[in-house]
């Protein structure tokens, strides 16, 4: 497996998608996307952008290996570790933890090119953690109350 291949793997587990799911993703056969994993092919250069940003992540990541969190590494995350993420304004939440903020305003910035349309802010956070059971909290607001706030 090259590099790239084994870059691409992590990046797809990480992301939560399968190879089906790359492979319905960019109109390709599921072992097409196994043979990039593996090795054997590599995807169109003109496709590299969008497959980096499926997954949520960048090019450094696919080419350089610098993936900054992996499945495994997520249980080895301090409870106050301070990590920011790259959302596009309505768009599917941001998945992807840069431990740098020069990382994620140049990811979001590359996102920003190649999605013109698309606002991209950079969020920082000091804690995260996972929740299989989200808290959900219901705020009824009375419209004619006089609140003094101006919306």
């Amino acid at each position: 497996m090259t590099t790239f291949g084994q870059n691409l793997k992590k990046a797809r587990s990480a992301a939560g998608y399968t190879q089906q799911q790359v492979a319905d993703r960019f109109s390709v056969t599921r072992g097409a996307v196994a043979q990039w994993e593996s090795g054997a092919i590599y995807p169109d250069a003109s496709r590299l952008g969008d497959i980096a940003e499926f997954l949520d992540c960048s090019l450094d990541v696919l080419f350089r290996g610098k993936v900054e969190q992996t499945e495994d590494a997520a249980d080895h995350i301090p409870a106050m570790a301070t990590f920011w993420m790259v959302a596009g304004i309505g768009q599917r939440g941001p998945a992807y933890r840069h431990w740098s903020q020069e990382a994620a305003k140049a990811e979001a910035l590359r996102l920003a090119k190649v999605n013109p349309n698309v606002i991209f802010v950079v969020l920082e956070a000091t804690s995260a953690f996972r929740s299989e059971e989200p808290r959900i909290i219901e705020i009824s607001v009375d419209p004619d109350a006089d609140d003094g706030i101006p919306f």
